[in-house]
Parts: structure tokens; C-alpha cells; sequence
């Protein structure tokens, strides 16, 4: 008798723990979740912007060759299209995460416009290239700020 209460009590412990599991997998959003993505997607676009500019400072001084720019700059363009991807997949669940989107948004699309100004004169004269990588300064402490405040 002692064996089948324990089997039972081993069996009631499984279901509860995989019912427990299966909740936590498929439970909607919450605002922490959705901080939580949204934080990650700006360090991901932060983290290529800063690549970016890097690459292009070398690459004005002559330190780096088209190879590795075009490597760099594609990795760089990579992380901020998963970041983007990773950002529109999820809706925000309230009234807080909504202004988190409204923040965020526009930052993307500015980390990704300064990229695409980067690419465009990394074949170019390095003045051109070390104002393209300036220019994106400004994006990258925006992304700065919104990881400061919101992490």
C-alpha cells in the first residue's frame, strides 16, 4: 500500500510541475516581459550602432580593409533587423509598455537609417565616412539613455 501512495503523490507532483511549466510557456506578457524585450532590443541596436561607428573610424584612418568593413557592417545590419524583428513581434500588453514602444520605435528606425548612411560612405572619401559615424552618435546615446533608464 505504502508504494502506491507514493506513486500517486510522485505522479500528482509531475502533473502539477508540468501543468506549472505549460503556464509559465504560454502566459501573455506582462509589463516586466515587455520592459525585458524591449531593453534587449535596444542593447542589440546599441551594441551595432557602436560596432558601426568603430568600423567606420578605422576605415577613415586607413586602419581596416572593404572586407572587413562589409563584414562588420553586415553583422552590424543583422543584429539591428533581429532587434527590430524581435521588438515588432510582440505587442505591448498596456498603457506603460505602450510609451516603452512609442520610445523605442523611433529609435530603431534612426539606429537603422544611421547604419544605412555609414554603409553608404564606407567606400568613399573618410570625411564623408567620419560624419556618417558621428552623425550616428546621436542614435547611439539615445539607445544609451533608454538602456540607463528603463534597465
Amino acid at each position: 500500500m505504502r508504494s502506491r501512495d507514493w506513486a500517486a503523490t510522485a505522479v500528482t507532483v509531475v502533473a502539477l510541475l508540468w501543468g506549472a511549466l505549460g503556464y509559465l510557456a504560454t502566459r501573455p506578457a506582462d509589463f516586466h516581459d515587455y520592459r525585458t524585450m524591449t531593453v534587449s532590443a535596444a542593447q542589440s541596436a546599441y551594441g551595432a550602432i557602436a560596432t558601426a561607428r568603430l568600423t567606420a573610424g578605422a576605415r577613415a584612418d586607413g586602419r581596416v580593409g572593404a572586407p572587413y568593413v562589409r563584414a562588420s557592417l553586415a553583422d552590424a545590419r543583422k543584429a539591428i533587423a533581429g532587434a527590430a524583428k524581435n521588438f515588432g513581434a510582440e505587442g505591448p500588453p498596456d498603457e506603460r509598455s505602450t510609451t516603452l514602444r512609442d520610445e523605442l520605435d523611433p529609435l530603431l528606425r534612426e539606429a537603422k537609417t544611421a547604419l544605412d548612411e555609414i554603409e553608404g560612405a564606407a567606400d568613399g572619401v573618410p570625411a564623408e565616412l567620419r560624419k556618417a559615424a558621428a552623425d550616428a552618435a546621436g542614435v547611439a546615446g539615445g539607445l544609451a539613455r533608454f538602456i540607463a533608464v528603463h534597465s
